[in-house]
């Protein structure tokens, strides 16, 4: 809102005239300029904090996973798994979970996204929708960096088991 004050006097300095003269569409949309800035701040925060739950939701699930699956795990490292492979397997597990809930997210989005534009639509104007494939790739990417730090946690679980104390585990 500052900036489209600023820009109000110096229009104003440059005609000569007062503020409260000055109107018209130069003056509108600078104030839609300031209120899309506002909302996109909002809802930049709003996916941050998606972002942190959906970390946290991945971390619980491959948590969960690793301790009911605890004699599993320690019967494949038993059986000649090494840690690092162990680890892997968590790891993609974690990314495969979390990359169908993306692609899923992002398709429901975008679809969600072109029936609001239509809704606002007026006769006559014409819209072609656009897939940003850039910014999906983008997301899809920043998916995989998520898997693999909400997959630290349970990794290192699992692999610092013992597998006879796995599988002696009667849980």
């Amino acid at each position: 809102m500052q900036e489209a004050t600023k820009l109000e006097e110096s229009v104003a300095k440059i005609l000569h005239v007062g503020t409260d003269q000055l109107g018209g569409a130069l003056l509108e949309k600078a104030g839609y300029v300031n209120l899309l800035d506002i909302l996109l701040a909002v809802v930049l925060a709003l996916l941050a904090v998606a972002v942190v739950v959906s970390v946290l939701g991945i971390a619980s699930t491959t948590s969960l996973s690793v301790l009911e699956r605890s004699r599993e795990n320690s019967l494949l490292r038993a059986l000649g798994l090494s840690k690092r492979q162990l680890g892997a397997l968590i790891r993609r597990e974690a990314l495969v979970i979390l990359l169908v809930a993306t692609v899923v997210g992002l398709v429901v989005g975008w679809l969600f996204g072109m029936l609001g534009v239509m809704s606002l639509v007026v006769e006559g104007m014409t819209v072609r929708p656009v897939v940003p494939w850039g910014g999906f790739l983008l997301i899809l990417a920043g998916a995989v960096v998520v898997a693999v730090i909400a997959s630290a946690l349970p990794v290192r679980r699992a692999t610092k088991l013992n597998p006879v104390e796995g599988l002696a585990r009667v849980d």
